[in-house]
């Protein structure tokens, strides 16, 4: 089944403006990355997203991390982290595929991953 849709696309010089549909993300809110510089919103499965083309830094470390690791599980090949991400500020439930989960409230989330990266970072 096909996930995201592009409903309308604009483009302002090296910014891009896009509306789509992404059945996957059942959330309500908005958040904003640095690298590529991003801001969206979204209701529900309707998104609308401002972004920038930028080339990503030849050093990954340089690039800030707005998340906080509060706790982790694992278990086997499941991996459930709570976490803080002071950047999204949602509520509701969003997969990134069907073994990866994100169920948000505010900036507070927790991660369910099976069968993925379980084995880094223990």
């Amino acid at each position: 089944m096909k996930r995201l849709w592009t409903i309308v696309e604009c483009s302002i010089g090296s910014w891009t403006a896009t509306v789509g549909l992404d059945l996957w993300s059942w959330c309500i809110g908005a958040g904003w990355d640095l690298r590529p510089s991003n801001f969206w919103i979204e209701i529900g499965p309707v998104y609308f997203d401002i972004n920038h083309e930028e080339p990503w830094p030849a050093d990954f470390e340089s690039i800030p991390n707005f998340t906080t690791l509060l706790h982790r599980l694992v278990y086997g090949k499941l991996d459930v982290k709570f976490e803080i991400d002071i950047n999204i500020w949602r509520i509701g439930v969003s997969m990134a595929d069907p073994r990866d989960w994100g169920l948000y409230c505010g900036p507070l989330n927790v991660q369910i991953e099976y069968c993925k990266r379980y084995a880094e970072k223990r």
